[in-house]
């Protein structure tokens, strides 16, 4: 151990050693103190308590210790690169270090620092240059090679809303945002009485009417980007009237705000960038750039309380059945089919590369369309819109799959109202408050604000995964606090389905060389995390890569690539057997039959076995297809598929003349040794 990593357990804040969310770290990796195994930030399984991962440090094998951020309140600040080996901090690290006032300490490296406070890290990047800030999802190493005395984790809210504008967050382009600059519907004077009268109209009081810096450590700087942060939103972003209330304000009037132009657009500027949200409605031509400008007025979100209950009687099971029950109302196919109702969350669930997003795709694209791009596999009992979030697959491939979906089937194809969130960004629909409780995001009440706006039929979550945010696949309670808001936004979108794409676990999909396997790869109990995931699911399909060597004995040709389905689970209708695709053009998926027929096979094997003369692959193309009514073209298909299979063989002898000749034969009339015939059979 070096002395620049060198660990001071006396340093480390106490209220921070009560935390069990304590890994150790090895070569930056974190790993269990317990086991030494690597650790996960989202798996709470691998963390420990501190005084078992200080243990585990002291004991060697690690080089230092980590704390995971959960969500629950305290944020880390990563300053990278910004201290010399003498100790020199570089002047604009420092003045971060100062503004953030927090537990601040040096990196094991010596050349970066950390600082800690308590607040909530405002939406966007987390990363620009050398600095970081993360709230949740991260681990940092801690030393205890602390700067100053401090040796808490204060409340700093204020100060991270500036240090976030000021060092992370981007100016955007005026097109990304929900209304273009300039498009305020309030006057001067009702802007004004709606600040004043607002939930937070204390804190625009104290700015505008006092110019009081306190709640910002006197930083007039952070005051003004505050105060118009606050005029932004109301003034839903015109830059001329927020200029103009700011110029009435206290604040307004001290000589930096009156003289500097380029400080008062650059001020202005950053607060518009940072605004999310804007006052009144929201325009039906809005860019929706991937959930981060959804109209202002998000909807509150409420999950129902089944235990509210204003009469008794309404529990009476005697209140029940007195009509006749309604026929199932049916999305897709039927009762004996795998059908799925309308009304319902669904799982698409299956290994990474296994087509279960382009399976989704191509569902809502039926559903979008009226036309069907699942090949006669689903039957559709809707069209209408269709909502896409996706937050893996990027523009360019979308692009491809979208110039391939237009030549999947005939006629002219009409995908307008496919709508599609794509590419990288923050999908986290689940967040904590201050009391480690889970709670809807801002991201999932912008999400509910779109979808009620496009009112789709099908809505689509790819992956699942990524909408979770602070919940944990692995803990079933808060998976079916996820599942509850997932119900939630089905019900208010006006959505018939909601598919929610998810993955299996890489140990279900080793050593497929069955298909017995295949359908314990595609099992319920494959699917990776919590059961109350699966549960909260009413219905399941999964898929699965066919390994080559399988998809030969299934018939498939050597460059035909098998994707396995069935649905596993459904509360409604009957689930099916194994199912099979193949990937056409652009990866699209088409129903697979069979590059061959196996009992086609079966024949051609048996009439080469019992032909008079020797057949050569050659001569078995003119006696074939009249002996068993096929086209020359199958017959030669079948023989080429029988010898890739080792169903057929091709053995030289000598013919009538005395002359080496390759004769095609069965497997079992070849001349193979008995340990042979027994692999082959």
């Amino acid at each position: 151990m070096n002395s620049a990593s060198a660990l001071t357990p006396d340093h480390i804040p106490e209220e921070l050693k009560a935390l069990d969310r304590w890994v150790c770290h090895r070569a930056k990796q974190p790993a269990d103190p317990k086991t030494g195994y690597p650790a996960a930030v989202n798996q709470p399984a691998t963390w420990a308590p501190y005084a078992q991962a200080l243990a585990a440090y002291q004991r060697g094998g690690f080089d230092g210790l980590g704390f995971v951020f959960n969500g629950d309140g305290i944020v880390g600040v990563d300053l990278d690169k910004c201290r010399d080996p003498q100790g020199e901090i570089e002047p604009w690290a420092a003045e971060i270090v100062r503004i953030l006032n927090g537990y601040a300490e040096v990196s094991p490296s010596g050349t970066g620092l950390h600082v800690l406070v308590r607040g909530e890290l405002p939406p966007g990047r987390c990363r620009k240059g050398r600095v970081e800030a993360y709230a949740t999802g991260r681990y940092f190493t801690v030393t205890g090679r602390a700067l100053g005395d401090r040796r808490d984790v204060p409340e700093r809210q204020a100060e991270l809303e500036a240090f976030h504008a000021e060092h992370l967050a981007d100016p955007e382009p005026v097109a990304a945002v929900t209304l273009e600059v300039g498009t305020s519907i309030l006057t001067d004077e009702e802007v004004l009485e709606k600040a004043h009268a607002a939930s937070n109209g204390g804190k625009f009081s104290a700015l505008f009417d006092a110019g009081d810096l306190s709640a910002y450590k006197d930083d007039q700087s952070a005051a003004d980007l505050a105060l118009l942060s606050m005029l932004a939103f109301w003034c839903r972003r015109d830059a001329e009237q927020m200029e103009r209330l700011f110029s009435e304000s206290a604040l307004g009037q001290r000589e930096k705000w009156q003289g500097r132009e380029d400080y008062r657009a650059r001020t202005i500027e950053r607060a518009i960038a940072g605004c999310r949200e804007v006052y009144g409605p929201a325009d039906p031509g809005d860019v929706f750039n991937p959930i981060q400008a959804a109209p202002a007025a998000a909807p509150a979100v409420v999950v129902r309380n089944p235990f509210a209950v204003a009469n008794i009687e309404d529990l009476s099971f005697e209140r029940l059945g007195r009509t006749p029950p309604k026929p199932a109302r049916w999305f897709m196919g039927g009762v004996n089919d795998g059908g799925l109702p309308k009304g319902k969350i669904a799982l698409i669930a299956g290994h990474g590369g296994s087509g279960k997003s382009t399976l989704a795709l191509q569902i809502a694209a039926s559903v979008a369309s009226g036309r069907d791009f699942t090949g006669g596999v689903f039957k559709f009992h809707t069209t209408g819109p269709a909502l896409f979030l996706t937050a893996e697959d990027e523009t360019e491939d979308l692009d491809e799959r979208a110039y391939h979906l237009r030549r999947m089937v005939e006629g002219e194809v009409n995908l307008s109202r496919l709508y599609v969130v794509r590419g990288a960004g923050d999908y986290r629909f689940m967040e904590r408050d201050r009391c480690g409780n889970l709670q809807p995001s801002a991201r999932y009440r912008e999400a509910l604000a779109l979808a009620r706006r496009i009112r789709p039929r099908v809505l689509v979550l790819d992956p699942v995964a990524q909408f979770m945010g602070a919940a944990s696949e692995l803990d079933n309670n808060e998976m079916e606090i996820l599942a509850a808001h997932l119900r939630v936004l089905l019900a208010e979108s006006g959505a018939e389905v909601m598919f929610s794409i998810a993955h299996v676990n890489k140990a279900s999909g080793k050593d497929l060389d069955s298909t017995k396997k295949l359908e314990t790869a595609l099992a319920p109990g494959a699917v990776r995390g919590a059961t109350a995931l699966v549960n909260a699911h009413r219905w399941l399909l999964t898929t699965v890569s066919v390994p080559p060597t399988l998809a030969a004995t299934l018939g498939a040709a050597s460059d035909t690539l098998l994707q396995g389905w069935r649905v596993a689970k459904s509360n409604y209708s009957k689930t099916t057997g194994m199912n099979y695709f193949r990937r056409g053009d652009g990866g699209l998926l088409v129903p697979y039959k069979g590059d061959f027929m196996m009992d086609d096979l079966n024949r051609v094997e048996q009439a080469i076995a019992e032909s008079e003369t020797p057949l050569t692959a050659r001569s078995a193309l003119d006696v074939l297809p009249v002996a068993l009514g096929m086209s020359k073209a199958t017959v030669k298909k079948l023989i080429a598929q029988g010898l890739e299979l080792g169903r057929l063989v091709e053995e030289e002898r000598e013919n009538s003349r005395g002359k080496s000749t390759r004769y095609v034969m069965a497997w079992w009339g070849a001349d193979v040794d008995e340990e042979m015939r027994r692999l082959l059979a």
